[in-house]
Protein backbone atom coordinates (compact mmCIF):
# COMPACT_ATOMS: atom_id res chain seq x y z
CA UNK A 1 0.00 0.00 0.00
CA UNK A 2 2.63 2.61 1.08
CA UNK A 3 4.31 2.34 -2.90
CA UNK A 4 0.49 3.44 -3.73
CA UNK A 5 0.55 5.94 -1.59
CA UNK A 6 3.99 7.29 -2.51
CA UNK A 7 2.92 6.91 -6.46
CA UNK A 8 -0.58 8.84 -5.85
CA UNK A 9 1.83 11.77 -4.23
CA UNK A 10 4.39 11.63 -6.86
CA UNK A 11 7.31 10.94 -5.13
CA UNK A 12 9.49 7.91 -5.46
CA UNK A 13 8.43 4.46 -4.52
CA UNK A 14 9.71 4.02 -1.18
CA UNK A 15 13.04 1.51 -0.84
CA UNK A 16 12.81 -1.35 1.99
CA UNK A 17 14.79 -0.71 5.02
CA UNK A 18 16.83 -3.80 5.13
CA UNK A 19 17.76 -3.95 1.07
CA UNK A 20 20.83 -2.02 2.27
CA UNK A 21 22.55 0.89 0.55
CA UNK A 22 23.20 4.32 2.66
CA UNK A 23 21.39 7.19 4.04
CA UNK A 24 20.74 8.91 1.06
CA UNK A 25 18.69 6.31 -0.72
CA UNK A 26 16.20 6.71 2.90
CA UNK A 27 15.81 10.34 1.84
CA UNK A 28 12.30 10.08 0.82
CA UNK A 29 11.16 7.31 2.88
CA UNK A 30 11.72 4.07 4.21
CA UNK A 31 9.72 0.38 4.43
CA UNK A 32 9.99 -1.47 6.81
CA UNK A 33 7.49 -4.15 6.61
CA UNK A 34 8.11 -7.72 5.71
CA UNK A 35 5.38 -10.29 4.49
CA UNK A 36 4.15 -12.53 7.06
CA UNK A 37 4.81 -10.34 10.15
CA UNK A 38 2.41 -10.02 13.01
CA UNK A 39 1.47 -7.66 15.64
CA UNK A 40 2.52 -9.96 18.53
CA UNK A 41 5.57 -11.63 19.14
CA UNK A 42 5.37 -15.41 17.56
CA UNK A 43 5.94 -17.26 21.02
CA UNK A 44 2.55 -15.52 22.09
CA UNK A 45 0.85 -16.98 19.21
CA UNK A 46 2.33 -20.36 19.14
CA UNK A 47 1.50 -20.55 22.81
CA UNK A 48 -2.01 -20.06 21.73
CA UNK A 49 -1.76 -22.78 19.08
CA UNK A 50 -1.44 -20.82 16.14
CA UNK A 51 1.07 -21.47 13.51
CA UNK A 52 3.54 -18.61 13.26
CA UNK A 53 6.08 -18.73 10.29
CA UNK A 54 8.79 -15.94 10.69
CA UNK A 55 10.01 -15.52 13.88
CA UNK A 56 11.70 -12.20 15.07
CA UNK A 57 9.74 -9.61 12.19
CA UNK A 58 6.86 -8.61 14.71
CA UNK A 59 5.58 -4.96 14.94
CA UNK A 60 8.21 -4.78 17.92
CA UNK A 61 11.04 -5.68 15.93
CA UNK A 62 10.24 -3.47 13.01
CA UNK A 63 9.81 -0.74 15.22
CA UNK A 64 13.36 -1.51 16.40
CA UNK A 65 14.80 -1.39 12.61
CA UNK A 66 12.87 2.16 12.22
CA UNK A 67 14.98 3.39 15.96
CA UNK A 68 18.09 2.11 14.46
CA UNK A 69 18.04 3.41 11.18
CA UNK A 70 17.21 7.48 12.20
CA UNK A 71 20.87 7.93 13.64
CA UNK A 72 22.23 6.92 9.88
CA UNK A 73 20.19 10.13 8.48
CA UNK A 74 22.25 12.33 10.99
CA UNK A 75 24.08 14.06 8.20
CA UNK A 76 26.96 14.91 10.89
CA UNK A 77 29.86 14.97 8.16
CA UNK A 78 30.03 17.38 5.46
CA UNK A 79 26.97 17.19 2.27
CA UNK A 80 24.55 19.15 4.90
CA UNK A 81 26.55 21.60 6.45
CA UNK A 82 27.10 19.46 9.25
CA UNK A 83 23.45 19.65 10.56
CA UNK A 84 21.73 16.93 12.44
CA UNK A 85 18.22 16.06 11.36
CA UNK A 86 15.36 15.92 13.78
CA UNK A 87 13.57 12.34 13.95
CA UNK A 88 10.69 14.26 12.91
CA UNK A 89 11.94 14.98 9.16
CA UNK A 90 13.03 11.61 8.67
CA UNK A 91 9.80 9.54 8.64
CA UNK A 92 8.78 7.69 5.80
CA UNK A 93 7.32 10.25 3.54
CA UNK A 94 8.49 13.96 3.49
CA UNK A 95 5.73 15.83 1.43
CA UNK A 96 6.32 19.31 3.12
CA UNK A 97 9.10 21.00 4.15
CA UNK A 98 9.56 20.21 7.87
CA UNK A 99 7.01 17.62 7.53
CA UNK A 100 6.05 13.72 7.09
CA UNK A 101 3.83 11.30 7.27
CA UNK A 102 3.70 7.98 8.74
CA UNK A 103 1.93 4.85 7.50
CA UNK A 104 1.81 2.88 10.66
CA UNK A 105 -0.36 -0.77 9.10
CA UNK A 106 -2.71 -1.84 7.95
CA UNK A 107 -1.31 -4.53 11.91
CA UNK A 108 -2.82 -7.31 12.78
CA UNK A 109 -4.18 -9.54 9.59
CA UNK A 110 -1.34 -11.92 9.77
CA UNK A 111 -2.00 -12.62 13.30
CA UNK A 112 -5.75 -13.27 12.86
CA UNK A 113 -5.05 -14.74 9.07
CA UNK A 114 -2.62 -17.42 10.92
CA UNK A 115 -5.28 -18.03 13.52
CA UNK A 116 -8.32 -18.43 10.59
CA UNK A 117 -5.99 -21.30 9.12
CA UNK A 118 -5.13 -23.14 12.61
CA UNK A 119 -9.09 -24.52 13.12
CA UNK A 120 -8.90 -22.51 16.10
CA UNK A 121 -12.51 -20.75 16.56
CA UNK A 122 -13.70 -17.59 15.86
CA UNK A 123 -14.94 -16.63 18.95
CA UNK A 124 -11.13 -17.65 20.67
CA UNK A 125 -9.69 -15.83 17.96
CA UNK A 126 -11.88 -12.56 18.82
CA UNK A 127 -9.52 -12.83 22.17
CA UNK A 128 -6.59 -11.46 20.13
CA UNK A 129 -8.31 -8.41 18.78
CA UNK A 130 -7.76 -6.48 22.79
CA UNK A 131 -3.75 -7.38 22.89
CA UNK A 132 -3.45 -6.86 19.24
CA UNK A 133 -5.20 -3.46 19.58
CA UNK A 134 -2.51 -2.65 22.18
CA UNK A 135 0.16 -3.58 20.52
CA UNK A 136 -0.64 -1.07 17.84
CA UNK A 137 -0.97 1.31 20.55
CA UNK A 138 2.02 1.20 22.13
CA UNK A 139 3.56 1.51 18.43
CA UNK A 140 1.70 4.74 17.83
CA UNK A 141 2.78 5.64 21.43
CA UNK A 142 6.32 4.38 19.69
CA UNK A 143 6.57 6.39 16.81
CA UNK A 144 5.55 9.84 18.55
CA UNK A 145 8.51 9.69 20.47
CA UNK A 146 10.28 9.76 17.80
CA UNK A 147 8.84 12.86 16.56
CA UNK A 148 6.15 12.03 14.16
CA UNK A 149 3.05 14.46 13.75
CA UNK A 150 1.55 13.25 11.49
CA UNK A 151 0.08 9.27 11.57
CA UNK A 152 -2.20 7.32 9.70
CA UNK A 153 -3.57 4.11 11.19
CA UNK A 154 -5.20 1.85 9.15
CA UNK A 155 -8.25 -0.32 10.57
CA UNK A 156 -8.51 -4.06 9.02
CA UNK A 157 -10.24 -4.66 5.19
CA UNK A 158 -13.49 -6.91 5.01
CA UNK A 159 -11.92 -9.94 5.43
CA UNK A 160 -15.44 -11.78 4.45
CA UNK A 161 -14.56 -11.24 0.96
CA UNK A 162 -11.55 -12.40 0.77
CA UNK A 163 -10.86 -15.63 -1.22
CA UNK A 164 -8.70 -17.39 1.14
CA UNK A 165 -11.40 -17.03 3.46
CA UNK A 166 -14.06 -18.19 1.53
CA UNK A 167 -12.49 -20.64 -0.10
CA UNK A 168 -11.65 -22.46 3.61
CA UNK A 169 -14.73 -21.88 5.20
CA UNK A 170 -17.03 -22.28 2.79
CA UNK A 171 -21.07 -23.07 3.56
CA UNK A 172 -23.93 -25.13 2.75
CA UNK A 173 -25.88 -21.80 4.71
CA UNK A 174 -27.00 -19.68 2.78
CA UNK A 175 -27.63 -17.21 6.03
CA UNK A 176 -23.87 -17.33 6.75
CA UNK A 177 -23.17 -14.83 3.90
CA UNK A 178 -24.05 -11.32 3.52
CA UNK A 179 -26.89 -11.06 0.36
CA UNK A 180 -25.44 -8.09 -1.01
CA UNK A 181 -21.91 -9.34 -1.50
CA UNK A 182 -21.25 -13.04 -1.11
CA UNK A 183 -19.05 -12.21 1.70
CA UNK A 184 -18.91 -14.47 4.89
CA UNK A 185 -20.97 -12.15 7.39
CA UNK A 186 -19.39 -12.94 10.59
CA UNK A 187 -15.80 -12.50 9.25
CA UNK A 188 -16.54 -9.09 8.01
CA UNK A 189 -18.05 -8.56 11.17
CA UNK A 190 -14.86 -10.10 12.91
CA UNK A 191 -13.11 -7.09 10.87
CA UNK A 192 -15.52 -4.53 12.09
CA UNK A 193 -15.29 -5.68 15.74
CA UNK A 194 -11.35 -4.84 15.27
CA UNK A 195 -11.98 -1.62 13.78
CA UNK A 196 -13.93 -0.20 15.84
CA UNK A 197 -11.32 -1.28 19.33
CA UNK A 198 -8.82 0.18 17.16
CA UNK A 199 -10.91 3.76 17.01
CA UNK A 200 -11.35 3.89 20.81
CA UNK A 201 -7.65 3.24 20.83
CA UNK A 202 -6.92 5.81 18.66
CA UNK A 203 -8.97 8.37 20.59
CA UNK A 204 -7.24 7.20 23.83
CA UNK A 205 -4.09 8.20 22.53
CA UNK A 206 -5.55 11.34 20.73
CA UNK A 207 -5.95 12.73 24.35
CA UNK A 208 -2.67 11.97 25.44
CA UNK A 209 -0.97 13.70 22.42
CA UNK A 210 -3.19 16.18 21.64
CA UNK A 211 -0.88 18.40 18.61
CA UNK A 212 -0.31 15.23 16.82
CA UNK A 213 -2.64 14.25 14.17
CA UNK A 214 -3.87 10.82 14.00
CA UNK A 215 -5.73 9.68 11.33
CA UNK A 216 -7.84 7.01 11.16
CA UNK A 217 -7.48 5.01 8.09
CA UNK A 218 -11.20 3.13 6.55
CA UNK A 219 -9.91 0.26 4.77
CA UNK A 220 -13.23 -1.66 5.15
CA UNK A 221 -15.28 1.12 3.77
CA UNK A 222 -13.15 1.74 1.48
CA UNK A 223 -13.53 -1.62 -0.60
CA UNK A 224 -16.78 -2.42 0.74
CA UNK A 225 -18.37 -0.10 -2.72
CA UNK A 226 -16.43 -2.64 -4.81
CA UNK A 227 -18.07 -5.68 -3.43
CA UNK A 228 -21.47 -4.07 -3.80
CA UNK A 229 -21.15 -2.41 -7.32
CA UNK A 230 -17.94 -4.31 -8.89
CA UNK A 231 -18.61 -3.51 -12.75
CA UNK A 232 -18.85 0.18 -11.89
CA UNK A 233 -15.11 0.66 -10.61
CA UNK A 234 -13.91 -1.64 -13.43
CA UNK A 235 -13.89 -5.52 -12.27
CA UNK A 236 -15.69 -7.25 -14.78
CA UNK A 237 -13.28 -10.11 -14.15
CA UNK A 238 -13.93 -11.44 -10.99
CA UNK A 239 -14.79 -9.85 -7.46
CA UNK A 240 -14.75 -12.97 -5.01
CA UNK A 241 -12.15 -14.88 -7.09
CA UNK A 242 -8.39 -14.16 -7.51
CA UNK A 243 -6.78 -13.53 -10.49
CA UNK A 244 -4.11 -16.34 -9.71
CA UNK A 245 -5.08 -19.49 -8.56
CA UNK A 246 -4.81 -23.32 -8.37
CA UNK A 247 -6.23 -25.86 -9.72
CA UNK A 248 -7.62 -29.32 -7.76
CA UNK A 249 -9.77 -27.49 -5.72
CA UNK A 250 -7.96 -25.98 -2.89
CA UNK A 251 -7.46 -21.73 -3.02
CA UNK A 252 -3.53 -21.06 -2.20
CA UNK A 253 -1.30 -18.28 -2.50
CA UNK A 254 0.75 -18.00 -5.76
CA UNK A 255 3.99 -15.96 -5.27
CA UNK A 256 6.09 -17.89 -6.99
CA UNK A 257 6.32 -15.43 -10.13
CA UNK A 258 4.07 -18.29 -12.26
CA UNK A 259 7.06 -21.12 -11.42
CA UNK A 260 4.31 -23.54 -10.24
CA UNK A 261 2.68 -25.09 -12.91
CA UNK A 262 -0.41 -25.73 -11.09
CA UNK A 263 -1.15 -21.85 -11.21
CA UNK A 264 -3.93 -20.87 -13.50
CA UNK A 265 -3.63 -16.52 -14.05
CA UNK A 266 -6.23 -14.61 -15.29
CA UNK A 267 -5.14 -12.50 -18.80
CA UNK A 268 -6.48 -8.95 -17.32
CA UNK A 269 -5.32 -8.61 -13.59
CA UNK A 270 -6.88 -5.11 -13.90
CA UNK A 271 -10.37 -6.34 -14.12
CA UNK A 272 -10.10 -8.24 -10.91
CA UNK A 273 -9.83 -7.17 -7.35
CA UNK A 274 -7.76 -10.31 -5.75
CA UNK A 275 -4.52 -11.28 -7.00
CA UNK A 276 -3.85 -14.63 -5.18
CA UNK A 277 -6.53 -15.09 -2.77
CA UNK A 278 -4.63 -13.06 0.06
CA UNK A 279 -3.56 -9.63 -1.56
CA UNK A 280 -5.43 -7.39 -4.20
CA UNK A 281 -4.68 -6.55 -7.06
CA UNK A 282 -2.45 -3.21 -8.06
CA UNK A 283 -5.85 -2.05 -9.38
CA UNK A 284 -7.54 -1.79 -6.46
CA UNK A 285 -4.91 -1.02 -4.02
CA UNK A 286 -4.97 2.27 -6.58
CA UNK A 287 -8.41 2.60 -5.57
CA UNK A 288 -8.07 2.05 -2.01
CA UNK A 289 -5.43 4.95 -1.88
CA UNK A 290 -7.32 7.19 -4.65
CA UNK A 291 -10.32 6.85 -2.48
CA UNK A 292 -8.47 7.90 0.75
CA UNK A 293 -6.41 10.39 -0.22
CA UNK A 294 -8.90 12.57 -2.94
CA UNK A 295 -10.94 13.86 -0.69
CA UNK A 296 -10.52 12.09 3.16
CA UNK A 297 -14.04 11.02 3.21
CA UNK A 298 -12.63 7.67 4.15
CA UNK A 299 -10.11 8.97 6.96
CA UNK A 300 -10.86 10.05 10.26
CA UNK A 301 -10.44 12.95 10.62
CA UNK A 302 -10.60 14.32 7.31
CA UNK A 303 -7.43 14.16 5.21
CA UNK A 304 -7.41 16.32 1.97
CA UNK A 305 -4.07 14.87 0.46
CA UNK A 306 -4.15 17.59 -2.85
CA UNK A 307 -1.92 20.33 -0.98
CA UNK A 308 0.76 17.48 -0.81
CA UNK A 309 0.67 16.38 -4.79
CA UNK A 310 4.01 16.30 -6.56
CA UNK A 311 2.60 15.63 -9.81
CA UNK A 312 -0.54 14.03 -11.48
CA UNK A 313 -1.59 11.07 -9.68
Amino acid sequence: MIDFIAEYLGLPLVPPSLGGGNRSDFRTGANFAVGGATALDCELLKNRGIPCYLDNISLGVQLDWFRKLLPTLCDSSGGGAGKSISPAHLLFFPVVANNSLVLLGEIGGNDYNFAFSSGISLNKIQELVPMVINTIGLALKEVIKFGATNILVPGNFPVGCVPRILSRFRSSNPRDYDPSTGCLAQYNQFAQLHNEQLQMELNDTRRLYPHVNIIYVDYYNALMPVYLSPKKFGFTGGVLEPCCRFTGGVLKPCCNGGMNRSTICCDEPSTYVNWDGIHFTEATYRLIVKGIMKDGSLTNPNLNASSCLVGDP
